[in-house]
Parts: structure tokens; C-alpha cells; sequence
């Protein structure tokens, strides 16, 4: 009998890889990098950096630019 083939996950993102931020933040990798060590967003896994998308989204949120 063959074994089930495993979904994708298909719920929210909550982590991205850090990689792959550029495409969902339309930054360059450096900015990403040190936006996410401000606002306390990134985190390391084994040789892997992951960011949050929820509390990165809510950092970049809070630059409000007002009309003069």
C-alpha cells in the first residue's frame, strides 16, 4: 500500500525566510535585515533566518508620512 502524499500547508504565513522577504516586502535584503532586528522580528533556526510577517508588516505600518 503506498504511502499518502503530504499537503502543503495552506493556512497564513507566519514566518518567511529571509531570502525570500525581498519578494513580499519589495526591500533589498539589507534594509529587511535591519528593519526586522528593530522591531524584534527576526529570528535564527539552525543556519536559517526567519521573519516574522506579522509583527515586521506592523513595524513598517508604523512609518506614517504626513502631508505638510
Amino acid at each position: 500500500m503506498a504511502t499518502p502524499k503530504v499537503q502543503p500547508y495552506q493556512g497564513k504565513t507566519v514566518y518567511i525566510r529571509l531570502k525570500d522577504a525581498p519578494k513580499a516586502f519589495s526591500m533589498n535584503e539589507d534594509t529587511i535585515k535591519k528593519l526586522a532586528v528593530k522591531a524584534g522580528a527576526m529570528r535564527k533556526v539552525s543556519n536559517m533566518v526567519l521573519i516574522k510577517m506579522e509583527v515586521m508588516q506592523a513595524y513598517i505600518d508604523s512609518f506614517i508620512v504626513y502631508e505638510l
